[in-house]
Formats: structure tokens, C-alpha cells, sequence
């Protein structure tokens, strides 16, 4: 589902340039803010407030919230009381 989304997301790019080069420079953009806004390397409480509803338009990140809630049930909880703990 996220090789699908990336793909997509790559050939709308492609698609909407005039040459191979600048598709090749601008294909990247999209995908490392969606990474970004996603949730996979920034928690979404770390996201400033007035940037935050950029992850409700970003695709990798309903298809990142689809793969969690199948791997675990809403019955599945973890415990962290490490340092390292971060709560969304």
C-alpha cells in the first residue's frame, strides 16, 4: 500500500513536468515532506501547531494510520515509562 502511494505520488510529479531531469529533481519534494507530516520520524505533537493540518493532506500518512490499526487492535497497549517515552 505505501509502494502504491509513493508511486503515485512520483508519477503525478512526472507527469507534471516538461523533462526527464527536472522530474528526476523535483520527485523527491513531495515525498520527504510527506515522510515528514506522515508520523514515521516525527511524532505529531512535535509538529508546530500551525503546521499540523498539513498531515491531513498528506497520503503516506492514511496509509501509515491503516497499517497500524491492523498490526494492533485498539485492545493492544503498551507500556513506556522510559526517558524516551513520547505520547501523541
Amino acid at each position: 500500500m505505501m509502494l502504491l502511494c509513493t508511486e503515485g505520488i512520483t508519477y503525478v510529479v512526472t507527469a507534471a513536468t516538461r523533462s526527464e531531469e527536472l522530474a528526476a529533481e523535483m520527485a523527491p519534494l513531495p515525498l520527504v515532506f510527506g515522510l515528514l507530516f506522515a508520523g514515521f520520524f516525527i511524532n505529531s505533537s512535535s509538529i508546530p501547531v500551525f503546521l499540523r493540518w498539513i498531515r491531513y493532506f498528506v497520503p503516506l500518512r492514511w496509509t501509515f494510520v491503516a497499517l497500524v490499526k491492523n498490526q494492533f487492535p485498539a485492545s493492544t497497549v503498551f507500556a513506556c515509562s522510559g526517558p524516551g517515552c513520547v505520547r501523541d
